[in-house]
């Protein structure tokens, strides 16, 4: 702050009360920053002290076109904008802190994207009851000591387990009424379409269809 302008504000906070509004005195040595805004024959403003806090209804940061406030909305804190909100605890990145929301987080109710990952590629929805994850390839599960627990591969949305496979309802296979080109350990159900015999489960091995 130059020494004019402290100079001229200590003036302003001893001088008497001006156009009846009620006056702020704040011991000089306190005084970190001020701002003072001339409204017509009134003068008015802000003082950051450096053992005070910063009480408004409103905090705002006005600037062109764009919005940004903070306020008490009921019971609730609001922080709105129509800019983009970023949260950095990591200082651009070259620290390593973390947000660590200490209750639930919830999101407003719509349909969409709720949270999007590297390259908009990844993401967690929801769609029209359902809960939809999305992945540029595949999407594994894994557990705190160990990796691929399961895997839903690609686009043709191929399921791997590492172990046991346990099902509590009704299998239900592809139905097809021609043998296809298999792969080994691949399973269908053949619906011939003249021979009831040959209807059934069929599991591909080393040597072609195979009817359980």
């Amino acid at each position: 702050m130059s020494l004019i302008r402290y100079m001229l504000l200590i003036a302003l906070l001893t001088a008497p009360c001006l156009s009846g509004f009620t006056q702020t005195r704040i011991n000089a040595s306190q005084i970190e920053d001020a701002f003072i805004q001339k409204n017509g024959g009134a003068l008015y403003g802000d003082l950051i002290a450096a053992t005070s806090t910063v009480e408004a209804a409103t905090l705002a940061f006005p600037g062109d076109e764009h919005v940004f406030f903070i306020r008490r909305d009921g019971g609730h804190a609001l922080l709105r904008s129509n800019l983009d909100l970023y949260l950095d605890p990591t200082n651009n990145g070259t620290a390593g802190a973390v947000i660590v929301p200490t209750t639930r987080m919830e999101f407003p109710d719509f349909l969409g994207d709720k949270i999007r990952f590297y390259s908009h590629a990844y993401k967690i929805g929801v769609s029209a009851f359902d809960l939809d994850i999305t992945s540029d390839r595949n999407i594994k599960f894994h557990s705190d000591t160990a990796e691929d627990l399961m895997t839903i591969a690609g686009d043709a949305g191929d399921v791997s387990v590492k172990n046991n496979l346990t099902i509590g309802g009704a299998l239900q296979l592809h139905v097809f009424t021609s043998l296809p080109a298999g792969a080994v350990g691949q399973v269908i159900y053949f619906d011939h379409a003249s021979d009831d015999n040959q209807d059934g489960a069929y599991v591909y091995t080393s040597s072609g269809w195979q009817k359980l």
